[in-house]
């Protein structure tokens, strides 16, 4: 578990690991990053009353989500690592030995998740940010499609240690990490809804939506860069897609912007031009990007 500035939300999200019910042990490990309100107080609280069972990495200065990310999961020793992050929480005390069984009896599958309900303005309502392929899957759809499993529904066979290098890089953690998991197994969707995902509140501006935008482009990159094979193909074609999908779309809000947008996104606008030709002669189809806030 990882948090900043989560105050009105990381005991709930504590409480939703501490209430699980299994017949294995397992240890919560929450890497608190130097917040600024009183979540690191109520994490040495809820350590402090649960010694055997919270073990806190504290940072006296905020070092970044990545970091903070990196160093948690690296800390974890256990056959399965399970996320959740310190403003979202579970809801059901059983997820977590049924999601093990589950993997202990089906060896192949490396990354195991659920549905979740979205909390959107105090409401609970039915997850439309996210459209799993089928329940059973592997990383060529995780290539094609991008990220459709919510954090805090996933666990995870812990083969993924030690960390590359090159994701302390990356702007987004838990996409590629899904990535490194399913390099060696499958994926498989239970259907029994375990938890909840806090969608934020209030309409990104411009500026927001380009840094979420971006971040997602950089993280397809360090993907292609570093996996080979389909995968790399996939994320060859894919870049340019998703590219020209986020041009075209901030054109039509903001033409104004065009030059600006262009040099964010493209090396150079004739690569926009040809992108886009190429779409128009039916090459390339849109590629979009499912952002949650």
């Amino acid at each position: 578990m990882i948090t900043y500035n989560h105050e009105p939300y990381i005991a709930q999200a504590i409480e939703g690991v501490l209430m699980q019910e299994t017949d294995f042990p397992f240890e919560l490990v929450i890497g608190e990053d130097g917040s600024s309100d009183g979540t690191r107080r109520i994490c040495e609280a809820y350590q402090e009353k649960y010694p055997d069972r919270i073990r806190l990495l504290l940072h006296d200065t905020n070092i970044g989500m990545m970091p903070n990310f990196v160093q948690t999961l690296s800390a974890c020793t256990g056959r399965y690592t399970a996320l959740c992050e310190g403003d979202d929480y579970w809801t059901d005390p059983h997820k977590l030995q049924q999601q093990v069984d589950f993997m202990e009896a089906h060896p192949e599958v490396n990354l195991c998740y659920h549905p979740v309900k979205v909390l959107r303005d105090g409401e609970l309502v039915e997850d439309w940010l996210t459209r799993p392929p089928k329940a059973d899957t592997d990383i060529l759809n995780f290539a094609r499609y991008g990220n459709f499993v919510h954090t805090p529904s996933v666990v995870l066979r812990t083969n993924y240690l030690p960390l590359p290098s090159w994701l302390l890089q990356s702007p987004l953690g838990d996409f590629p990490l899904y990535m490194l998991c399913l390099q060696s197994g499958r994926a498989h969707l239970l259907p029994d809804y375990m938890a909840v995902y806090r969608y934020g509140s209030g309409v990104l501006s411009n500026q927001q939506l380009a840094r979420k935008y971006q971040a997602a482009i950089r993280t397809f990159e360090l993907i292609h860069d570093n996996f080979e094979g389909e995968v790399k193909r996939i994320f060859a074609r894919r870049i340019p897609r998703v590219k020209l999908s986020i041009t075209l779309r901030s054109m039509l809000k903001s033409p104004l912007e065009a030059g600006e947008i262009l040099g964010v996104y493209w090396d150079n606008p004739l690569a926009f031009f040809k992108a886009a030709g190429a779409y128009i002669a039916g090459k390339l189809s849109f590629g979009a990007i499912r952002l949650r806030g």
